[in-house]
């Protein structure tokens, strides 16, 4: 792992100025990872295959919002590999943490999808989802130590569950991460005072507190400018500048103008 950080903690000088991705840019990322929007026709072997309809919704989804945004994040993904950009795009721990997350709620819901139905799936919330995720996993750790006693043949549900709703992040900052820059979050203190007099407008201001982390740390590396899809990170980009000096990019247009 490249050495990023100062004694005090911030980025070093030659890895400025950065720009900080929080986890809605991370997981776009993430999910272009082989130069392709998930929309885009499959193999010609599985395009053959598939029901007609698919290739006709495909056409549909183009249109979407999310979709073309991806194109554009496509593009930020090249000019990271390709090209030699102005900026340090820099992700920390915390947008790890969050990438697993959603890995695991959206791979375990398709999941679902396949076993109970998507009409099953739409009553759930979140946390019942979630809930449904702890109980599978122990059952399928009951279910492992019976396979090994049992000596059966193949993989058990335990290794295919994980397998299936874990990211595997070593592989990830190889690919689907490559580009990107991993830093430790060092020497950050977070104090009451702090806390009060300077951050808890952002709470006021309804964002969340994993977002006003993002802010931080930003601001804490040094970063000059932090990146997030996250409709509230728009909302009170004007706030975020004045207070910390921090430039927010909110669109993938941004992102590509600045690197």
């Amino acid at each position: 792992m490249i050495a990023l950080l100062a004694d005090t903690g911030k980025l070093e000088s030659k890895f400025l100025p950065a720009v900080y991705f929080d986890s809605s840019v991370l997981i776009e990322y993430w999910l272009t990872e082989s130069m392709n929007n998930p929309i885009d026709d499959p193999d010609p072997i599985t395009l053959k295959n598939e029901p007609p309809h698919h290739r006709v919704l495909r056409s549909v989804l183009r249109k979407e919002g999310w979709f073309k945004r991806l194109d554009k994040v496509i593009k930020i993904r090249e000019k990271l590999y390709y090209s030699n950009p102005k900026l340090t795009p820099i992700i920390t721990p915390l947008s790890l943490m969050e990438l697993i997350k959603w890995f695991a709620q959206s791979n375990f819901k398709q999941i679902l999808s396949e076993v109970a139905t998507v009409a099953f799936l739409k009553g759930k919330s979140d946390k019942e989802v979630a809930d449904l995720l702890e109980e599978t996993l122990e059952h399928c750790k009951q279910d492992s130590r019976i396979h090994a006693i049992n000596q059966r043949e193949g993989a058990d549900s335990l290794n295919w569950l994980i397998a299936t709703t874990w990211p595997n992040l070593s592989f990830g900052m190889a690919h689907a991460l490559k580009g990107l820059y991993l830093a430790d979050i060092k020497n950050f203190s977070f104090t009451v005072e702090e806390g009060e007099r300077e951050i808890s407008s952002y709470s006021y201001l309804q964002l969340d507190s994993s977002d006003v982390f993002h802010i931080l740390f930003a601001k804490h590396l040094g970063c000059e400018y932090i990146a997030s899809f996250d409709s509230d990170f728009k909302r009170v980009k004007g706030s975020i500048k004045e207070d910390t000096g921090l430039f927010p990019l909110t669109t993938p247009e941004e992102i590509l103008n600045s690197l």
